[in-house]
């Protein structure tokens, strides 16, 4: 649909979710197939985590180099690290079981309890993300 919206309907969310890892699957295919970095940004919610379930089980049968990949956060809460309120905690934990993630290309939100306040570690990520292109 040329310069349009195009508005996909699904039965349900697991067919939203697994519509959702298919679609990202082929981008990153291609992606690389043009010797490119593909820059994902992850966000939270349980759509989100079943699309992750799928995406890492097909994901480490797949044509993608995973080592390759840069993943970043969209949206995070400012908790601990580690807290299972952080939606870095849950998504590392389904896609790092199955794909092979090189740890210098995973890109989470500062945490709390850190050396930064809140408007310090949005500064920071904000300069982390500078110039990169999704």
């Amino acid at each position: 649909m040329a310069g349009g919206t195009e508005v996909l309907v699904h039965a349900d969310a697991d067919d939203v979710a697994e519509a959702v890892a298919a679609r990202l699957m082929a981008r990153l295919v291609e992606i690389q197939r043009d010797f490119r970095v593909p820059q994902i940004a992850l966000t939270g919610g349980r759509i989100a985590s079943r699309a992750y379930q799928r995406l890492a089980s097909e994901g480490a049968r797949s044509a993608v180099d995973w080592s390759q990949v840069e993943l970043w956060w969209g949206d995070e809460r400012f908790v601990p690290a580690g807290s299972e309120d952080r939606n870095d905690t849950s998504t590392l934990e389904v896609l790092t079981a199955n794909l092979q993630l090189d740890a210098k290309r995973v890109h989470p939100m500062p945490a709390s309890g850190g050396d930064l306040d809140l408007d310090g570690a949005a500064a920071a990520y904000a300069a982390e993300l500078a110039g990169t292109t999704f």
